[in-house]
């Protein structure tokens, strides 16, 4: 087996992205149109495929169950930095206001390319559809900076190998 294994820091870019014309044909212009999260995302953020929900059943002679997948699933969920400005006020890029009232959007991560280069058309991403629930505040326990956790709950479209249009 040919190639190198590369350690998964510093190439992967995410985005929420809430304007896309013909889903899943996503194009870079529509990537680089949503918010980037990248620098403000924690790394026990959640994105992805989960187990396939499965059925059991066997004939009466059976000695063993058998499993059968159904529905595939896929999950979300964001952990991120606040923005604040000095007077400790929210900044007009703090995240807790992109992410309330449910907002409904799609979240795209491009793993590969160095986190420095941009979002162009061939880079492959993986997207999911996403209404993101409340954010949760975390605050007050002295356990580091301002953050929030987003929940995303999945609406039923996961693709993890899309080519940007």
């Amino acid at each position: 087996m040919t190639g190198s294994k590369f350690v998964d820091l510093g190439v992967t870019r995410v985005y929420w992205v809430t304007t896309v014309a013909a889903w899943p044909a996503l194009t870079a212009a529509e990537v680089n149109a949503g918010v980037e999260l990248s620098k403000s995302l924690l790394p026990d953020y959640k994105f992805g495929a989960t187990a396939t929900n499965t059925i059991k059943e066997r004939d009466i002679t059976a000695l063993f169950d058998a499993e059968t997948p159904t529905i595939k699933t896929y999950a979300g969920s964001l952990h991120l930095f606040r923005k604040l400005l000095t007077t400790g006020l929210a900044g007009t890029d703090d995240l807790l206001s992109t992410f309330t009232g449910l907002p409904h959007g799609y979240l795209v991560r491009r793993t590969g390319p160095l986190a420095t280069q941009a979002i162009a058309t061939g880079d492959v991403v993986d997207a999911g559809e996403f209404i993101a629930d409340e954010p949760e505040q975390e605050s007050g326990t002295g356990s580091g900076f301002l953050k929030i956790t987003v929940p995303l709950l999945a609406q039923g479209y996961y693709f993890n190998r899309i080519t940007l249009g």
